[in-house]
């Protein structure tokens, strides 16, 4: 797109503490049509900026959005923690927590009240839950919400008018760096 073949990624050190390391996780219910598998999304931003994202097919049909929103999760919280194992490999210690954000208030009760609990005859499905819920309860991971209109994995699977791609290029925390590019490029001359 020419409207943003200027656009770059920017990271803020000064970015408040609670919201250094942040994951965004989403899943859209059976959104395929013809095998009707769900897709996961997710987006971890850094400082700011966007360091890692992804969008892909679940590998199995589950019967309920909740159901696609904990698999999403728990790809996410895996994926989340390599970062951290990586970051630690490198020698840049993170004191933050683990937070994944998360659209879906059915499923945030789900892994945060002591009692329930969703009843599904899918192993894989009670195994991810069970694994999620205890992370969650141990608070070693926690799980927060936002509106659907501030979850940034959204803007990787979606067609977005142009009003909600200027919100998403915010979201990412892009900038116009046109001038200094063109600025370069004259001193270069």
């Amino acid at each position: 797109m020419v409207g943003t073949k200027y656009l770059a990624l920017e990271f803020d050190s000064t970015t408040l503490e609670d919201q250094v390391f942040l994951t965004y996780s989403d899943a859209a219910f059976a959104d395929d049509k013809s095998t009707r598998y769900s897709s996961n999304r997710y987006a971890i931003k850094l400082f700011g900026g966007m360091l890692h994202f992804k969008a892909t097919k679940q590998k199995t049909v589950t019967t309920a959005s909740t159901k696609a929103e904990l698999l999403a999760l728990t790809l996410t919280a895996k994926e989340y923690m390599w970062w951290i194992r990586f970051f630690k490999a490198l020698g840049f210690e993170l004191n933050a927590k683990i937070t994944i954000i998360c659209d879906n208030l059915q499923t945030i009760r789900l892994l945060t009240k002591e009692a329930p609990k969703l009843v599904t005859r899918l192993k894989h499905v009670d195994i991810h839950q069970c694994w999620l819920r205890q992370e969650v309860q141990a608070e070693r991971i926690a799980i927060k919400w936002v509106p659907t209109a501030q979850m940034v994995a959204d803007g990787f699977t979606k067609e977005l008018s142009p009003a909600k791609h200027s919100d998403f290029i915010k979201q990412l925390n892009m900038v116009d760096v046109e001038d200094m590019v063109k600025g370069g490029l004259s001193k270069a001359s």
